[in-house]
């Protein structure tokens, strides 16, 4: 893969050993009106999670219109959100500034303005074709391909431990 990669030094963080301060911080992050597991109480085995369908509309009839939330235990959730504090200090790195969808601080209608823009100043006559393709955000969430993703990972240096521990 050519282009932006995860750099050595960055490599190196994503898998150093769990510091006892960030388990800390990490639990202290945790609202105090999260329950460590169902019912206030840990489920035996660690990696077990409850799975919620939450409607996506008001009328939601179908279990197409519902999204599965998994609630986790708190073991679970601490390790993934070191996991995730890990990972969003690679990504300002990786994401191009002009993407401007799904990034905190950035919103979508930016690009939509300057698609609008654009199409507005040319003049249709004088270049060739374009095509202008719209994708549909809900059908793209509705599946995911995780071969592909831990292909991009590994293309973009994310060291094969860390994609281990995603995936």
């Amino acid at each position: 893969m050519n282009g932006v990669q995860v750099t050595e030094a960055h490599a190196e963080d994503l898998i150093r050993a769990v510091s006892d301060e960030e388990i800390k911080e990490t639990l202290f992050s945790i609202g105090d009106d999260k329950s460590p597991g169902p019912d206030g109480q840990l489920l035996k085995q660690m990696n077990h999670s409850i799975i919620a369908l939450v409607p996506k509309s008001k009328s939601a009839s179908r279990v197409e219109d519902c999204r599965p939330i998994a609630c986790c235990n708190v073991f679970y959730k601490v390790i993934s959100k070191i996991l995730v504090a890990r990972l969003s200090s690679v990504m300002s790195n990786l994401i191009d500034l002009a993407q401007a969808a799904f990034v905190q601080g950035r919103a979508m209608t930016e690009n939509v303005y300057l698609v609008q823009k654009l199409l507005k100043r040319y003049s249709w006559s004088k270049i060739s074709p374009r095509c202008i393709l719209k994708v549909d955000f809900r059908k793209a969430f509705d599946s995911l391909n995780w071969i592909f993703i831990k292909d991009v990972l590994i293309g973009l240096g994310f060291p094969n431990l860390f994609v281990e521990w995603i995936m």
